[in-house]
């Protein structure tokens, strides 16, 4: 949008303002000029007819009247008690006579005749005071237009020198805002008292706002930190309940390699030795993928910075139930994938985070059903709204409709004290809405089991999957 300097519409409101101011004038004059014209045309008739009168007889007066040619602008008559000119009487010619201002267009005057009463009556034209007035409003209509356009860029003139030079100290102040304490209001001493209050205001209001900002900063920045503690205190306890199975994992291959130690102490022979040998180095490749797994899931997604990349759920939701598979509370749960086959990137995120937010979830359900007959999670996929949800279902105990608004409270738990920090649904909904996704819990009730949704966006190909 093109940039307009606020002299453009000065002007032109100027402009416009002493053009409106010089048509009301104009108009206001014209009706003074056109009634000034009326009453003087009546007052010259007015004379000439008492002239007439006191010179002439009323015989005279008849002549003068019948030998004078009527015409658009003036004609003459005589009014007597037996005689009326144009419908008037005496009674009217009289009136017109006292009421010299009248707009009936007739002017009297008496004529002196002893023991008559005879007025002269001229029918006067109402266009000629108009005719006369128009021509010197023609005149004066240059003038006026010309002193509107004087007044206009006086008045423009005016303006800018009352308006502009505030604003520009404004925006000095603006600029530089001083530091705290300064008193000094204006570099120039020129502005008005005003201006110069103003500007000490908003010098001091901009002062306040930095403050506010810092102090804003400052708190973001704190809670940025504690959101990192939260998060890397949540993995620590979800490494913590993965422990267990982990030590499962290795626990097994361990004592095979011990058996297998044992054999080689008591001696074998070349090929069994041997075989002996590469059972063992597998045993250990066991354990060291195990354990890789484990610090990989330890490490993802520590780096607040990390940008969001294309990434499959399905292979991000598989990797999470392969880190938990081993743990006791899932040897007695059938978890049932339903995801699909792995079509690759179907999501935009970060793989370490969501990673950790379907351990928590599997490691919950997993433990909420306490390994009770039946016990059963399904892991479902589907895409809509632009938006790709991982779905985890139990059929447990559920959530009592009571608690179902404090699940992702920090802190909030239903475990004994010392089996739960309460922080993993919290931390888990925090990662989710920092990739711009969500985590929400699906209204249910107690014994009919919970499903919690995480929603992360999808990229454009997933959305005909």
């Amino acid at each position: 949008m093109k940039k307009v300097s606020i002299r453009q519409p000065m002007v032109a409101y100027a402009l416009v303002l002493m053009v409106g101011v010089a048509f009301i004038v104009l108009t206001m004059a014209s009706f003074s000029l056109v009634r000034a014209s009326r009453r003087a045309y009546r007052r010259a008739t007015t004379q000439e007819l008492r002239a007439l009168s006191k010179e002439l007889s009323l015989s005279d007066v008849h002549q003068l009247v019948a030998s004078f040619p009527a015409n658009d602008e003036l004609a003459l008559g005589v009014v007597t008690s037996s005689m009326a000119a144009f419908g008037l009487s005496t009674d009217d010619a009289k009136q017109a006579m006292l009421h010299a201002e009248d707009k009936s267009g007739f002017v009297a005057v008496p004529i002196t005749e002893p023991g008559v009463e005879a007025y002269l009556v001229a029918q006067v034209s109402t266009t000629v005071p108009v005719s006369i007035a128009f021509v010197e409003i023609t005149r004066m209509v240059p003038l006026v237009l010309l002193t509107a356009l004087g007044c206009a860029a006086l008045l423009a003139f005016l303006m800018g020198r009352l308006l502009l030079p505030p604003l520009d100290a404004l925006a000095e102040v603006a600029a530089d805002p001083r530091p705290p304490g300064s008193t000094e209001a204006l570099a120039t001493d020129d502005a008005p008292t005003e201006i110069h209050a103003v500007a000490r205001r908003f010098r001091e209001t901009v002062r306040m706002l930095n403050q506010e900002r810092d102090l804003v900063q400052a708190q973001k920045d704190e809670l940025g930190r504690m959101q990192e503690s939260l998060v890397r205190a949540s993995k620590l306890a979800s490494v913590g309940r993965l422990a267990a199975g982990i030590a499962h994992e290795v626990g097994n291959p361990l004592a095979a390699v011990k058996g297998y130690l044992s054999l080689l102490k008591i001696g074998l022979d070349e090929p069994d030795r041997t075989d002996v040998i590469d059972r063992s180095a597998r045993e250990l490749e066991r354990i060291h993928g195990t354990i890789k797994k484990l610090l990989t899931y330890a490490r993802q997604g520590e780096a607040g910075s990390e940008p969001a990349r294309p990434l499959s759920t399905r292979a991000v939701t598989r990797e999470a139930l392969a880190l938990v598979k081993g743990h006791p509370a899932l040897f007695a749960v059938e978890v049932e994938d339903l995801l699909g086959e792995d079509a690759g990137p179907d999501a935009v995120g970060h793989a370490g985070r969501l990673n950790q937010v379907l351990v928590n979830l599997l490691l919950n359900a997993a433990q909420a059903m306490e390994g009770r007959a039946g016990s059963k999670v399904t892991l479902r996929r589907e895409v809509h709204e632009g938006r790709v949800a991982i779905i985890v279902e139990d059929n447990g105990p559920g959530i009592p409709e009571a608690i179902q608004d404090s699940v992702f409270d920090p802190f909030f738990t239903t475990k004994e004290p010392g089996e739960g920090t309460g922080l993993g649904l919290a931390v888990s909904r925090a990662l989710m809405e920092a990739m711009a996704g969500d985590l929400i819990l699906v209204e249910g009730g107690e014994g009919v089991g919970a499903t919690f949704i995480a929603h992360v966006p999808t990229t454009p190909s997933a959305e005909s999957d």
